[in-house]
């Protein structure tokens, strides 16, 4: 026999879905959610959640366990996270302090990608202008994690400068002052002061600024406008723009209200004669604008440029030549016509030389001057040590008066040995530091030295009367001679010729007081005999 049971069996799915995490790869301080589905129960590890889905932020690589199960159906799934490290970021400011509006460079470090905030900019490097003290965050990425960091920027205040004109409307070149404030330190452009207070004469509209900087060393600029009237121009003339030195000529300016020229009347008209080239200005004046304006014009004066050379100095006697060189013709003293003059003055003396030249077809002349002063020439004096000397017997003969001294015989020196053969004459040229010159003579006279015969001589024979006397005498030989008169340094006096025409006798007279020789020789015998005046 058999019978048929019927038994239902359940069988339930077995949990086999794994759990899906939001992502795999985490950076630190990320979260990851992580949900599984599929199973009535579920057991997470770590943690013990039995939730279906968990949030997780892992700090390093971490396996997430979930034991899941339909009844009694049981199946178990890991979820493997990777935790990748933040990057290591800087960022600086260089200057980290700056004038507000300065520039600044922000740099960061330590990563692929950066962005700036407030600013907005990217890259590693930017440049900013703060106006206040500012936090800037750096946000930077590796590629893969992000991580941020700040930097402090701090701004000083700069001034603010207060500048004013007046007036601000001017004419051209009249003077505008520009006041400036805010700052203890100015410096202003395009005129170049450090005052608070300047002074400008813009010929043309001019903006000018300040820069001005406070105690913190930052500036800031502010500017002023001169606005400079249009002045219409007027014409300005010459009769004749190339003259010679000392002639004239006429200026003449039009177009203007009044005129007012630069060292002259206020005129239109001006005749002037310029000493040299020169550039006359004159201001016409506009009544209806209130302004003036300034012309120029130039007249070339022409003077012949020439020379004189010439020995400025002569000595007494002597003569130079005066020449002149550089112009066209010459006149000497208004009567010699040639470049040079022959010029032989006695005392100081001014000679005067006019010379013409042309040039732009315009011929002019100039006067020149030249001095020639007159050395006089030394007052040479000359004496033997002895006037009447034995034959070969030496004797020294001086010169005085002078600088330097050259002798007949060719000996130089102030005082020369000598050895006359007979009766001798001296002459010595005596030259002074001026270069001048003069001569004087010494009388030497010899004898054989036979005493007893000049004793006889000089006692019977020659007569001088009265001796002594008073600067008057006569002297009387039986025959002709011939005697000199030397005074006691052997200068020379006078000559002495005893001939039958005189009667072998003479006056002389007018001698000064002192010693004197008569000297002389003859029937081979010598004499020398001494007169004495006295007054």
């Amino acid at each position: 026999c058999s019978s048929t049971v019927t038994q239902a069996v359940i069988v339930l799915p077995s949990p086999s879905l794994s759990p899906i995490p939001s992502s795999t790869l985490l950076c630190i301080g990320e979260t990851c959610t992580i949900t599984a589905a599929g199973a009535n129960n579920y057991t997470w590890m770590p943690g013990g959640s039995n939730a279906s889905s968990i949030i997780v932020s892992p700090s390093i690589a971490s396996v997430y366990s979930l034991t899941q199960s339909i009844g009694n159906c049981v199946d178990i799934k890991t979820v493997s996270l990777i935790v990748n490290g933040l990057p290591t970021i800087t960022a600086m400011a260089s200057p980290s302090i700056v004038c507000s509006l300065g520039n600044t460079t922000l740099s960061g470090t330590g990563a692929l990608a950066y962005t700036w905030q407030p600013y907005g900019g990217t890259g590693a490097t930017v440049v900013v202008s703060p106006t206040v003290n500012t936090i800037f965050t750096l946000s930077a990425s590796d590629g893969t994690c992000a991580n941020s960091t700040t930097v402090s920027l701090f701004a000083q205040p700069i001034p603010t400068l207060n500048i004013a004109a007046s007036p601000s409307i001017v004419c051209p070149g009249d003077p505008a002052t520009l006041t400036v404030s805010g700052a203890p330190l100015y410096s202003w452009m395009p005129t170049s002061s450090n005052s608070s207070v300047v002074v400008v004469n813009p010929v043309t509209s001019t903006s000018y600024s300040v820069t001005g900087t406070n105690s913190l060393g930052c500036s800031s600029i502010a500017s002023q406008f001169i606005l400079v009237k249009s002045v219409p121009a007027f014409s300005i003339s010459t009769t004749n723009s190339f003259i010679c030195k000392g002639s004239t000529t006429t200026l003449s300016a039009l177009g203007a209200n009044s005129y007012s020229w630069i060292g002259g009347p206020a005129n239109p008209i001006w005749v002037v004669n310029p000493n040299s080239t020169t550039t006359f200005s004159v201001k016409g004046h506009y009544s209806n604008i209130g302004c003036a304006s300034t012309q120029t014009i130039s007249v070339v004066v022409f003077e012949p440029q020439f020379t004189i050379t010439g020995n400025p100095v002569v000595c007494s006697g002597g003569s130079t030549t005066l020449t002149a060189s550089g112009a066209n013709s010459y006149t000497w003293n208004g009567n010699f016509f040639f470049p040079f003059m022959p010029v032989s003055p006695t005392v100081y003396t001014v000679y005067q030389v006019s010379a013409s030249s042309s040039s732009n077809n315009l011929v002019c002349s100039s006067t020149k001057t030249i001095g020639v002063a007159v050395n006089p020439n030394p007052i040479v004096t000359a004496s033997a040590s002895k006037s009447l000397v034995c034959i070969g017997e030496s004797i020294i003969i001086s010169a005085s008066g002078a600088a330097t001294y050259t002798w007949s015989n060719f000996q130089p020196g102030a005082s020369v040995t000598v050895t006359p053969a007979g009766q001798q004459s001296y002459t010595v040229t005596g030259t002074d530091t001026n270069g001048c010159s003069n001569t004087a003579i010494v009388f030497v006279n010899t004898s054989e030295c036979t005493s007893i015969k000049e004793t006889e001589f000089n006692h019977v024979e020659l007569i001088i009367y009265p001796n002594p006397n008073q600067g008057e005498f006569k002297i009387a030989y039986a025959s002709d001679i011939n005697l000199t008169l030397v005074n006691a340094l052997g200068q020379l006096i006078r000559y002495i010729n005893l001939r039958d025409l005189n009667n072998h006798e003479e006056h002389i007279s007018l001698l000064a007081p002192g010693v004197y020789f008569i000297v002389g020789s003859g029937n081979k015998h010598c004499f020398n005999q001494k007169i004495l005046v006295v007054k």
